[in-house]
């Protein structure tokens, strides 16, 4: 546990704009105690007198236990590998909708104080997820930053949750997650994954301050930390203050889209020359020494159209036969029915001039086809998509090469005769 969830809450409440301040105000202690409820109530065999003495409706603000659906056991199976390195901001995010759909129904009866606590209860699950000795593990720490012997004996938990950094986001505008449920359940997801990200960014940093006698050091870093989950527990209130009239309303400027570079993907298949994800807005050169080239495709006339979008490269390892299948793909975790389509420029980067072949990019929607595109490579000009996404709550975006090279190619031109796929202006649209 964190020792400043009630600092988080607060500071989340203070940076409000002075209406919502006045929709939030009467009920600031109970927004303060029930930052610690799950913490409070992690006992699940708490007897419900002593429960009640808490809280008269406890039970109404203890987050569940994991869902035993076949939507979660996805979750499982697709977050496997980043469980082992640490926290997994999708498998918390049955816990962030509890807390949602508890306030939308809040809000739709009128129970202020009860929405105060589920705001509260939320931004508990945040500090949690950017808390950076639960983004990264402890475990992780060790092989990465072996402890010096006089250390050997320092709980790393306990220690770094315990630094009691203060809390302070003054200054800070919230933004608004969304006009519906659907929107803001999406943008809660890509808040917490960059919650989840600023923590585990200053693991390292906060354990060697420690290690070098420089607790202050270490204390102002995991202040950092606090601040991105206090800022992300005050979009959330702000947002359920527009809301507060109970209606699914749009709030949003140009109607519902989401730029798909700024959503996380949930599990990437791509070369370790790309650190097995895709990129966003360059083509990584391969064994170039960290150079790329701008992410571009082929316009009309032959025209090179510098782009923003996602980057993509197959494995290039062994084995080199042409039956060899090399495929890039990049799975997005959707709320059926809040986008429609999938809108996007597909194409091959020509400014890698000594790439070659063919290549097909592929939308899957929960395991299905949803569209495939003719052959296309590095001359070929770049085809402008929509696709329909039919309540898809899994879309895997992939390359896939149609031209494997020779041994003889690779010899001759190494990494240089890849294609790099490119998604350019990809985005999801109502």
């Amino acid at each position: 546990m964190s020792s400043v969830h009630d600092q988080i809450v607060i500071q989340a409440f203070n940076a409000l704009p002075e209406d919502a301040k006045l929709f939030y105000s009467p009920h600031l202690d109970d927004l303060k105690s029930s930052s610690w409820y799950p913490d409070i109530f992690a006992n699940t065999a708490m007897p419900a007198e002593e429960k009640i003495k808490i809280d008269s409706q406890a039970d109404r603000f203890i987050l569940p236990p994991p869902p035993k659906s076949a939507i979660y056991r996805k979750i499982i199976k697709l977050t496997k590998d980043e469980v082992c390195f640490g926290a997994s901001p999708l498998r918390e995010m049955f816990k962030i909708e509890y807390c949602l759909r508890g306030a939308f129904k809040c809000l739709k009866s009128g129970e202020i104080q009860e929405l105060v606590k589920f705001c509260g209860v939320f931004s508990h699950v945040v500090a949690d997820i950017g808390e950076p000795i639960h983004a990264i593990n402890p475990q992780v720490i060790d092989e990465v930053l072996p402890p010096p012997a006089e250390y050997l004996g320092l709980e790393l938990h306990a220690n770094v949750e315990m630094l009691k950094a203060p809390v302070d986001i003054s200054g800070y505008r919230p933004k608004s997650l969304g006009g519906n449920i659907s929107q803001v359940i999406m943008n809660c997801y890509s808040g917490l994954v960059k919650v989840k990200r600023v923590g585990a960014a200053l693991t390292v940093p906060i354990v060697q301050a420690l290690y070098s006698k420089k607790r202050q050091r270490a204390v102002s870093l995991s202040q950092v930390a606090q601040n991105e989950s206090a800022r992300f527990t005050a979009d959330f209130m702000f947002t359920l203050f527009q809301l507060q009239n109970g209606e699914e309303i749009n709030v949003l400027k140009d109607g519902p889209s989401l730029d798909l570079r700024e959503y996380p993907y949930v599990h990437a298949e791509m070369c370790m020359l790309y650190r097995y994800r895709p990129m966003i807005d360059v083509s990584l050169i391969p064994y170039s020494g960290g150079d790329f080239h701008p992410l571009s495709v082929l316009g009309r006339e032959g025209a090179i159209d510098k782009v923003r979008g996602i980057g993509m490269l197959p494995s290039l390892a062994p084995p080199y036969s042409k039956e060899h299948l090399r495929e890039a793909r990049a799975t997005y975790y959707l709320v059926p029915g809040t986008y429609s389509k999938l809108q996007s420029r597909i194409g091959i980067n020509p400014l890698f001039r000594e790439s070659f072949g063919k290549a097909q990019f592929l939308v899957i929607g929960d395991g299905k086809e949803l569209f495939s595109s003719a052959p296309i490579g590095p001359e070929d000009e770049a085809i402008e998509i929509v696709v329909p996404l039919n309540r898809t709550r899994w879309m895997t975006l992939a390359m896939r090469y149609l031209t494997c090279p020779t041994h003889q190619e690779i010899k001759r031109l190494h990494c240089r005769w890849a294609m790099h796929g490119v998604w350019a202006e990809p985005k999801l649209t109502g």
